[in-house]
């Protein structure tokens, strides 16, 4: 649905099994750690399968610090010999996905905050500024990305299939 210029969809995301990393760090800072988790998986030979997933638990606009967990899709589970890296299974969930193109500046974060008021006027409940980023293209040496940034719906989890 196209409304105040957002082609917001709302989807079941599949499950999905990841490499999974806590993170905290400077913003600028956060491909180290998905570089390491990636390594994991190549090291492993079970990833990456897709695209680099980044959840936060809150929208942080001109933070030094921000929290994150970083994943990495996995063609499947492995035990692991990383401290900090697990490897878990993912349920399907509802979300708001929009799609963004473009440097990680004031546009971006703006457009998480238009996506959070286009949920609330359809009543779609979230926790907070919650939020996932699917990084489709771009790299730390880019001024340009390609992100889905994704807010779960509260409650609009779909039942897990068995992966």
């Amino acid at each position: 649905m196209l409304e105040f210029g957002l082609p917001v969809q709302v989807r079941d995301l599949p499950a999905m099994r990841v490499a999974r990393m806590t993170w905290e760090g400077p913003p600028a800072a956060i491909g180290q750690g998905f570089e390491r988790v990636t390594e994991f998986a190549i090291r492993h030979g079970v990833g990456p399968v897709g695209p680099l997933v980044g959840r936060y638990p809150r929208l942080e606009r001109g933070a030094e610090t921000i929290a994150a967990q970083l994943l990495v899709p996995l063609t499947r589970t492995v035990d692991s010999d990383t401290e900090g890296i697990d490897t878990v299974r993912l349920p399907r969930q509802r979300a708001a996905c929009l799609m963004y193109s473009g440097p990680m500046n004031d546009e971006f974060r703006q457009m998480h905050l238009d996506l959070f008021g286009w949920m609330d006027s359809r009543g779609l409940p979230r926790n907070g500024t919650a939020h996932q980023h699917a990084y489709i293209a771009g790299t730390a040496a880019s001024p340009t990305w390609t992100v889905e940034i994704r807010v779960p719906v509260v409650g609009g989890s779909a039942p897990a299939v068995p992966l």
